[in-house]
């Protein structure tokens, strides 16, 4: 309210008031208080003048109430403040992601999916809000937290994160397709549970759509970075995917491996355009992910 006003008159409103660097507050208080009115204006009004407000987390608060109001997580504060200090062209770039794995249901009860976690999509996501880029995220089944602040899109199935890529992909600037999304569906899933019985069960399965390939095919398509699962002929499969998608980018992704890939929190990976190769090392997901995102930074934008 002092910083709404103009009123110096204490020691936090005097020196943000004199100051001509960026500013970013992290509101606290009772959750009724924060859904007032005035406080709401009041933020509204210092946003409109340049102030970054980064939103406060949902939970119990110290007077007994459970709502929005408890002050954000220190490592979301770090982040955000960190952002405030990279200078990328990501900058206000807008980066669609999808990530986490799908599910194609065979009856109520069971499913077709993978291992994917989500953990290096997330770390991207991350990474891209960091330099600066507004994030939308089309969420599979996953294992992880989910960054903020970003939108956020779920979709189960291969055939729902087609449709919700396709309905968000219109003016953006890169899309990264970290998403495991399932090559088959089944033809005929079961209203209801499918009985055991000593007869062998045939299901009938039917390919999916291509979501990569099929952004890489738009008129004004994005930059277009695709992920590449392998367990063998790694850099073979890879470049041949990068090739026939036409996307700008292949990230190769050794899913062999029991401490690396699917589930893990770290990761070893090969960055492959159409002029070169990088190779970065097994590393945890989050500092590849920022490391992924400077070469994207540096070779395409």
């Amino acid at each position: 309210a002092n910083l709404t006003a103009g009123k110096a008159c204490d020691l936090l409103s005097s020196v943000v008031l004199a100051s001509d660097c960026p500013v970013l507050i992290a509101p606290a208080m009772n959750q009724q208080m924060y859904a007032s009115n005035g406080v709401q204006d009041n933020l509204a009004t210092l946003v409109q003048r340049g102030i970054q407000v980064i939103d406060p987390a949902h939970g119990a608060q110290a007077c007994g109430d459970i709502g929005e109001g408890r002050l954000a997580e220190s490592t979301e504060i770090a982040k955000q403040v960190g952002s405030m200090f990279l200078s990328t062209k990501l900058s206000g770039k807008k980066v669609l992601i999808t990530l986490g794995a799908t599910i194609e249901a065979i009856d109520p009860v069971r499913y077709l999916s993978n291992h994917s976690s989500g953990k290096m999509g997330m770390a991207l996501a991350d990474a891209c809000i960091e330099a600066g880029a507004q994030v939308t995220l089309i969420i599979g089944n996953i294992s992880t937290s989910i960054s903020e602040p970003s939108k956020q899109i779920f979709a189960s199935s291969a055939k729902q994160m087609y449709q919700s890529v396709m309905e968000n992909i219109k003016d953006q600037d890169i899309f990264i397709a970290c998403a495991a999304v399932s090559d088959y569906s089944v033809k005929n899933p079961k209203n209801h549970k499918i009985k055991k019985s000593n007869q062998v069960l045939t299901i009938e399965l039917t390919p999916t759509k291509d979501i990569l390939k099929e952004v890489c095919q738009l008129p004004q398509k994005p930059i277009c970075i695709g992920f590449a699962a392998e367990t063998q002929n790694l850099l073979e499969n890879a470049q041949n995917k990068l090739k026939n998608k036409g996307c700008d980018a292949i990230i190769l992704n050794d899913v062999s491996s029991a401490d690396l890939g699917f589930k893990s929190d770290e990761n070893a990976v090969v960055f492959i355009d159409h002029k070169s190769s990088i190779k970065l090392a097994k590393n945890s997901k989050q500092k590849l992910g920022r490391k992924i995102i400077e070469i994207i930074n540096k070779k395409f934008l």
